[in-house]
């Protein structure tokens, strides 16, 4: 009904009970962006996350082992959070990069494939950026 305040006092009740429960933190992070405490809402957003029965999107416990892979068996790894994050209200990763949860935008999917273009380049597996040709497109 657009109460917030009674709407937060039970889904606190409920987070008491069974914190795991994805769309309570998720909804629970919802309400805390809405009255702009950011930091309380990624986290939820994040616990939402990782807590999802059916995931969409890497969880943490993924990105950790991605980051492992890269650093012990130096094995290439694209991080598009470092490109995408600073296009999202205080580093919550959603609109405009992310349109439903789970789908990159246009931007984001344009964002993102730069990134892997400039990553390639960098590694000398495609042509040096400075022979890249935009005005053709």
């Amino acid at each position: 009904r657009g109460d917030l305040v009674k709407a937060l006092q039970l889904y606190t009740q409920a987070y008491a009970i069974d914190h795991t429960y994805a769309d309570l933190s998720f909804r629970m992070g919802q309400i805390y962006f809405k009255k702009e405490d950011s930091p309380r809402a990624k986290k939820l957003f994040e616990e939402a996350r990782d807590n999802d029965v059916f995931i969409v999107r890497a969880t943490q416990d993924i990105l950790d082992l991605f980051s492992d892979l890269e650093k012990n068996r130096h094995i290439p790894v694209i991080d598009t959070e470092k490109i995408l994050l600073p296009e999202v209200p205080d580093g919550i990763m959603g609109e405009p990069i992310i349109e439903d949860n789970v789908h990159f935008s246009v931007k984001g999917h344009s964002l993102a494939g730069l990134l892997l273009a400039e990553e390639i380049a960098n590694r000398n597996w495609i042509a040096p950026i400075d022979e890249w040709h935009f005005d053709r497109c």
